[in-house]
């Protein structure tokens, strides 16, 4: 992969404004950053020698000065420590220096920017760095942890709150103990890890990823996860944790992705796919479904008892795709009572005619479904005369969203145990309407070989007493340990601002959001809709308003330790949190045209595993837009006690639904201080 850009800020080549360097001391901030390196002796020296020139010719052209980006009232500058390290300073006085952190070149200039606005707050002085001394005397002081301590367990729920509002890549760096032990523990066979949003399972596995990189081997391995958003930001939290690029061992992708190179290093002819360049349209692809059923004899057409194209759509996509049936025999036998209603074998068999139908046109032109993708990768690894190549470990992320092809594929890139096979995922956050006991089995059958972790940091109680109620929990079929849960961070009561037009709505969201931007990191900021259009319009409004934005659309590279306001798709969000977030609810019908805003699937399944996941990606405050008008009907579903009303139709809304408006968290008052001493 290219080498990210983590600080799209220009970056200027300047002087410093000092006469002269006669002092240079440490803050508390770089002190940590130093101790993160204090097995790095190479790199403590280069510091040293840094240091040195700084005070004898601080207009030095090797130390490559670079101006940053500018706080309130203090300019962060850039020094070259190395070829690989990069030390971030601040002027103090004409003839002092601050040295501020430490850190390899793209974790220094995103640690930049995430600090750039409390440059002030971070100048608190611990000691002087000497002239031809040692930067290595800081480490351990103001409690800072060395290398071997990064992983850390947390002290508090409030060091764990101001972790989360520091942003994603701060929640990433940190780990309880049960969640450590997961990191190192090497099973036999494969192994299931379950967990509600929040509790980390994505930290655990990034973790596991940088702890495998960084063992002398050659044997690759490889995270996969669901959407390409996700696999972009764990690469970024990979690297970060381990204070550099990957070895070229070490891969992160999606699962489509890697069917795709599957195919190719097959030698299969991978095909063309909807909403790639020159592909079909998703719409249209279902629109191909809808043709041929039409095409049906009328014996089968009755057979089917009234369904229409779109039921047998659903059907092929959900049962006969996800569960990677081929042969019409096993699809008689099939149980597919998780999708309701039972359907005989000469319903099935009217399916199968249409589903037949279909396949041959999409393969006739070359096109496959994304569903498609997974069997035909795993038919070309058995097709091919070919050993496949095996892997050290695979990481699964967002398991509840893979299907049984998928770890067949995976089971056949590692050794015959199928150990090294690590998989991650929640059942209650799955975005289709598929069976996860399907999944759960192929990987961990056995309840010794899975694990529940139940501690959930991320969300808090006010955010999490909103989001349950869109919660889909199938107790009997997923054992869906988590519906237990109940966080116990406190945070602001979720707002819901209901506007009376869906365009004052979308004028509210900006409002709001701009406002939000002037008091913190724009880059701690998520706002999550559905439609592309609907991300469009919002990023050119932010743009009028002089607020920078990202549309994450897995196109483009998203740079988590950019200061810019991250929008994205509410499928997209999948696996990513934001401290703030803003949800755009869609009207319904809505001109997104997703399938959960029709009439008749407003209130199903699918539609509130949506809303839940986009939700509960906010890890401290969540805003809900929507008009009075058009609202989707889900809203009605959330207990009125659990937000906050505001807008011009706010008043309106309550009187309908009643109720009084939620109470903001308070904060635990700690019988031990997070230093372990008892407040006096």
């Amino acid at each position: 992969m290219a080498e990210i850009n983590m600080n799209p800020r220009a970056r200027d080549a300047g002087k410093l404004p000092i006469t002269i360097v006669k002092r240079i001391w440490a803050t508390s901030s770089f002190a940590k950053s130093l101790g993160r390196h204090s097995r790095n002796t190479r790199l403590l020296q280069s510091i040293d020698a840094c240091v040195d020139r700084l005070f004898t010719n601080h207009r030095s052209p090797g130390l490559n000065l670079e101006k940053l980006g500018a706080g309130n009232s203090r300019s962060f500058w850039s020094v070259r420590v190395d070829g690989e390290a990069r030390l971030i300073l601040v002027p103090v006085k004409q003839t002092e220096i601050a040295l501020v952190h430490v850190d390899h070149h793209q974790a220094a200039y995103r640690w930049t920017d995430e600090h750039v606005s409390r440059a002030e707050s971070i100048l608190s002085e611990i000691a002087d760095v000497p002239r031809h001394g040692s930067v290595e005397q800081l480490i351990g002081q103001v409690g800072v942890p060395s290398e071997a301590d990064v992983v850390r367990a947390i002290d508090s729920l409030t060091q764990f709150r101001h972790m989360m509002d520091r942003g994603v890549d701060t929640y990433f760096t940190s780990l309880d103990k049960r969640q450590r032990d997961l990191v190192d523990m090497n099973p036999a066979t494969p192994f299931l890890v379950l967990g509600g949003p929040g509790t980390g399972k994505t930290v655990i596995a990034v973790h596991r990823l940088v702890r495998r990189a960084a063992e002398k081997t050659a044997q690759p391995l490889i995270y996969l996860c669901f959407n390409r958003p996700l696999a972009q930001a764990v690469r970024q939290m990979a690297e970060a944790l381990a204070n550099g690029p990957l070895p070229p061992h070490i891969e992160i992708m999606t699962m489509h992705d890697w069917c795709e190179r599957v195919m190719a290093i097959s030698g299969r002819k991978i095909p063309i796919l909807p909403g790639t360049l020159n592909g079909p349209t998703q719409d249209s692809v279902r629109q191909l479904t809808y043709r041929h059923f039409g095409r049906l004899p009328s014996e089968q057409r009755s057979a089917l008892g009234g369904r229409d194209g779109r039921f047998v759509h659903e059907e092929i996509s959900a049962v006969i795709k996800q569960s990677n049936v081929t042969l019409l025999e096993d699809y008689l036998e099939i149980d597919r009572g998780w999708r309701g209603g039972s359907l005989g074998e000469r319903a099935r068999r009217a399916i199968w005619s249409v589903w037949e139908m279909v396949r041959a046109e999409l393969s006739d032109k070359g096109i496959a479904d994304w569903d498609d993708l997974p069997r035909l990768a795993l038919d070309s690894v058995i097709s091919s005369p070919n050993p496949v190549g095996l892997y050290q470990e695979i990481i699964i992320d967002e398991v509840q969203d893979a299907t049984p092809a998928i770890i067949d594929l995976c089971r056949r890139h590692l050794p015959q145990t199928g150990a090294g096979l690590f998989a991650f995922g929640d059942p209650v956050q799955r975005l289709y309407n598929r069976p996860f006991r399907a999944i759960r089995d192929a990987i961990a059958p056995t309840v010794t070989t899975r694990r529940w972790i139940t501690k959930d940091y991320r969300t808090t109680q006010q955010i999490w007493n909103l989001a349950k109620a869109w919660r889909v929990v199938d107790q009997a079929r997923d054992d869906v340990a988590e519906a237990d849960i109940d966080p116990d961070r406190p945070g602001p009561a979720t707002k819901l601002v209901i506007e009376k037009t869906s365009g004052d709505a979308l004028n509210a969201l900006i409002d709001a959001v701009v406002e939000t931007a002037s008091q913190m990191n724009p880059g701690l900021i998520g706002i999550t809709y559905l439609g592309d259009a609907v991300g469009t319009e919002i990023s050119k409004r932010l743009t009028d308003r002089m607020v920078a934005s990202t549309i994450i659309d897995g196109r483009t590279e998203m740079l988590l330790g950019a200061p810019t306001v991250k929008l994205m798709t509410m499928r997209r969000s999948k696996g990513l949190d934001f401290p703030s977030v803003f949800l755009l609810m869609p009207a319904c019908p809505d001109r997104s045209r997703d399938p959960i805003t029709w009439q008749d699937n407003a209130l199903s399944d699918d539609a509130r595993r949506v809303f839940y996941v986009a939700a509960t990606r906010a890890s401290r405050s969540l805003t809900i837009f929507t008009s009075d008008s058009d609202s989707h009907p889900l809203l009605g579903a959330l207990d009125p006690s659990t937000y906050v009303v505001a807008g011009k139709g706010g008043q309106v809304w309550r009187n309908r639904h009643g109720g009084d408006d939620a109470h903001d968290g308070i904060e635990p008052v700690l019988l031990v201080a997070p230093n372990g001493e008892r407040p006096g």
